[in-house]
């Protein structure tokens, strides 16, 4: 600080001092005279609530004025780069208990979302009729080679050859 704010702050001090000393002896005297004790409770009071005032006030300015030099200094740095630099990622990373985690996700609502999203009756009636399609074609295959054994076995008791019979 400048001396010129020294000397001030230095004088102020000095001055409040003095003061505090006289007006704490003159209350001391006050408080003597009768019928001067009620004035000077108002006083009191007046005072505590002046000073909850100017600290409500004083906490007031201060959190706008913080907020502002927060807002600013973020917007000046980039936070990204600072977290990447200075932080544990993994070690953040094992504290995380997981299963809490799981345990606070709406499964039930995480399916029916999934499930709305996608048209499972589509794609239940697509895979069944593919089922199906392949079912009867293995059934066709499966009776195919079951009329070229039965005619085999036909040919053979009848003593035909292969081509005579159907059957190669």
């Amino acid at each position: 600080m400048s001396r010129p704010v020294n000397l001030v702050v230095g004088a102020a001090a000095r001055i409040g001092g003095a003061a505090g000393r006289v007006v704490g002896f003159g209350f001391g005297v006050a408080r003597q005279v009768p019928g001067v004790e009620p004035v000077l409770a108002e006083f009191e009071q007046r005072g505590a609530d002046t000073l909850d005032a100017v600290d409500d006030l004083t906490e007031r300015v201060l959190r706008a004025v913080i907020g502002r030099i927060v807002r600013t200094a973020v917007g000046a740095v980039d936070l990204t780069e600072i977290v990447v630099d200075n932080v544990d990622l993994d070690a953040v990373a094992e504290r995380i208990d997981v299963d809490k985690l799981i345990g606070r996700v709406d499964l039930v609502g995480l399916a029916d979302t999934v499930i709305e999203g996608v048209d499972l009756p589509r794609i239940i009636r697509e895979s069944t009729d593919s089922m199906s399609a392949e079912a009867v074609l293995g059934i066709r295959s499966q009776g195919m080679h079951a009329d070229d054994a039965v005619a085999g076995f036909v040919g053979k008791l009848l003593r035909r050859t292969p081509s005579e019979s159907g059957a190669e």
